[in-house]
């Protein structure tokens, strides 16, 4: 199908929403993917430092005995994705305040860096909507309310010992009323609030993800005893606040995640990692950067059992920190490089960026250049490219040894092995045919060589030849006088048995 022609940014825009909507038909793919806007798009899943088939080897030090829960290289769910893009139902829309609208993703199942990422679009989304904005404001709001209603009562205690006109007192009893009356307003607002971050983060999980929620805040919410997240057991019970609401956050975190989430993430980034050849300097960053601000959501050790008195709780790589772990993650040849040209140690990644993107075009230029060799070991390298290991070209290989025949006249005429050796060679025979000496001394010794000349090989083929053919004469002869001789005996018996 043709193509149309290029159009502005916004209808492109709306014909990828078209495509998310029906994506089984290729006009729309074909549309939305075939254009250049479509095409930069497509890329951007590629700049997050992870390309097509890259592979844990290359990005961390040595076998790592235990895998993270989120490594560089993400583990990918291709039914759930496509689920995801194929099912309405796995999108609920949310209207905010001012009357804009968003499409939220509702949680089945997945990895476990898709569930973290979950939740943190499900707090942004309470975030978005205000409720923690509302709650923040109504906790402000109601405890300027107690503490005025509270100078209001000392107010009113010292007016009557002081035996004040009754018009003040009277004021005064106003003013606790009112002030009473807004307390108990800010805290229907700040329930309320509560409230609405509660359903709100219950609606974006499905009803078998919703299970696990549900069995978390009934050992949590309005229940006693209930133990916190350091196994310590309360008797008072705990109202749904934003305190409580984060607890119960880590709690549902601790069905995918362990305790120690947050330092394995940490120890991982310091001590494992390592820049990819096949990932830019740009891509890597912003990966490791993504992985570093997983930490502040995973469950650390401080909110558990674990915890001692000088356990503290986990957090990312500040700012210097995080820039020297990326140089260290670097090759050696380009922290060398760097601790030529720059004066101190990194303290800000942008910086950092800036300086390693200029190392990494230089080695790449250098790359690119030809060793330096002779031209004739370059041709060489050229002309042994794609053949197996070990295996040189036509022209480098070594000539075999031709084979020479061999022939003795003497031996081909009065018997002997001629094809091994030459005439001048022969031990057998002198020039004018008669056995040597040495041959005629065995021949006298052991009676296997004779003075006489031999005859020719095919002479005594035929003598053999003869001697097995009379031997087989008189044993077939044999054989036919005991056959007739058995024969004539049978018959024999058979006449006698007849006359009878």
């Amino acid at each position: 199908m043709k193509i149309p022609s290029p159009r502005n940014t916004k209808e492109y825009l709306s014909d990828y929403e078209r495509f998310q909507e029906n994506p089984s038909k290729s006009f729309f793919k074909e549309l939305f993917f075939g254009t250049t806007i479509g095409y930069r798009l497509k890329k951007m899943t590629e700049r997050n430092g992870v390309v097509k088939g890259l592979r844990d080897q290359e990005c961390e030090r040595g076998n790592v005995a235990k895998r993270p829960l989120i490594p560089y290289v993400p583990v990918t769910d291709e039914v759930q994705d496509a689920l995801n893009i194929n099912h309405k139902e796995r999108l609920q829309k949310i209207k905010l305040p001012n009357g804009t609208e968003f499409n939220a993703t509702i949680w089945y199942t997945g990895t476990p860096e898709e569930f973290l990422n979950h939740v943190k679009q499900a707090l942004h989304a309470c975030e978005r909507m205000g409720h923690f904005e509302e709650y923040k404001k109504a906790l402000k709001d109601m405890g300027a309310a107690v503490r005025k209603q509270a100078k209001a009562t000392s107010d009113l205690a010292a007016a009557k010992q002081e035996k004040l006109p009754d018009d003040i007192v009277k004021g005064f009893r106003a003013d606790i009323e009112t002030h009473k009356k807004e307390a108990e307003e800010a805290e229907e607002r700040r329930a309320e609030a509560a409230e609405g971050f509660f359903s709100t983060y219950a609606n974006l999980l499905s009803v078998e993800a919703r299970i696990a929620w549900e069995n978390i805040l009934e050992r949590q919410i309005g229940t006693t005893p209930w133990t916190d997240l350091k196994g310590k057991k309360h008797k008072e019970e705990q109202k749904r606040t934003k305190v409580s609401f984060d607890d119960c956050v880590i709690h549902h975190l601790l069905t995918v995640f362990p305790y120690d989430a947050a330092e394995q993430q940490k120890y991982y980034i310091s001590n494992v990692l390592k820049k990819p050849q096949r990932v830019s300097v740009r891509a890597f960053f912003t990966r490791v950067e993504q992985l570093n601000n997983y930490v502040k959501l995973l469950p650390s050790v401080y909110n558990s059992p674990h915890a001692g008195p000088a356990t503290k709780l986990a957090e990312p790589f500040d700012e210097a920190e995080l820039a020297c772990q990326l140089l260290r993650m670097c090759p050696e040849s380009w922290q060398n490089h760097y601790n030529v040209t720059q004066a101190t140690v990194p303290q800000e990644t942008r910086k950092l960026l800036l300086v390693l993107e200029n190392i990494e075009k230089l080695f790449a230029n250098d790359s690119k250049k030809p060793a330096a060799n002779s031209a004739g070991t370059n041709a060489k390298t050229a002309d042994t490219n794609g053949k197996r290991k070990g295996m040189n070209s036509s022209s480098d290989r070594i000539p075999k040894k031709k084979r020479t025949e061999k022939h003795c006249v003497l031996c081909q005429k009065h018997g002997g092995a001629s094809a091994s050796h030459n005439t001048n060679e022969c031990t057998k025979y002198e020039k004018d045919g008669t056995l040597k000496p040495s041959w005629a001394n065995k021949s006298a010794g052991t009676g296997k060589y004779s003075d006489k000349k031999k005859k020719p090989d095919g002479q005594a083929f035929a003598q053999v030849m003869d001697r097995f053919a009379s031997k087989m004469e008189k044993t077939l002869k044999k054989a036919t006088k005991s056959v007739s001789r058995k024969k004539k005996r049978h018959y024999d018996s058979d006449s006698d048995s007849d006359s009878e």
